[in-house]
């Protein structure tokens, strides 16, 4: 249960870092992620996802604007169930956001995971992730959500 949560744990902190994120370290080859309908399957196609999901880049600051703020992703009431070399977890999920290191945070987005994991020469993978917003949803991902 501890190496679960150490990978969820170390999956969320590449986010937000300004690095590339190797999602082929915590999916299995054939590893889906399904956000909110909207289905990837294996690293390119996952990696490719959150690609089009970042968006474009901030515009320039002015020099003598504070920094940027961060935002930062916060999972919570996780429940991990381990049985053999298979487990699922099932958690909640906040998004934090600041404009500025000067500005108050707020809350972007908050949801519910599913996830499900297999374990392969001793270290745990994820399986699939199902990742479904309750708010703060793009009005873009409405076409094609079903609430589950």
């Amino acid at each position: 249960r501890a190496a679960i949560g150490d990978l969820l744990a170390d999956y969320y902190a590449g986010f937000g870092a300004g690095g590339e994120h190797d999602f082929s370290a915590f999916f299995t080859v054939d590893g889906v992620l399904d956000v909110n309908c909207m289905v990837a399957t294996g690293a390119e196609q996952i990696r490719a996802m959150y690609t089009r999901a970042a968006g474009a880049p901030p515009p320039a600051r002015p020099a003598d604007a504070p920094p940027p703020g961060r935002s930062v992703m916060v999972l919570s009431n996780l429940s991990i169930q381990v049985e053999g070399d298979r487990a699922t977890s099932n958690s909640l999920f906040t998004a934090l956001h600041t404009d500025a290191l000067t500005g108050q945070p707020w809350v972007n987005e908050y949801g519910r995971e599913h996830n499900e994991y297999v374990k392969r020469d001793g270290r745990w993978q994820i399986s699939r992730r199902t990742v479904t917003t309750d708010a703060g949803m793009p009005a873009s991902l409405l076409p094609g959500y079903i609430q589950r």
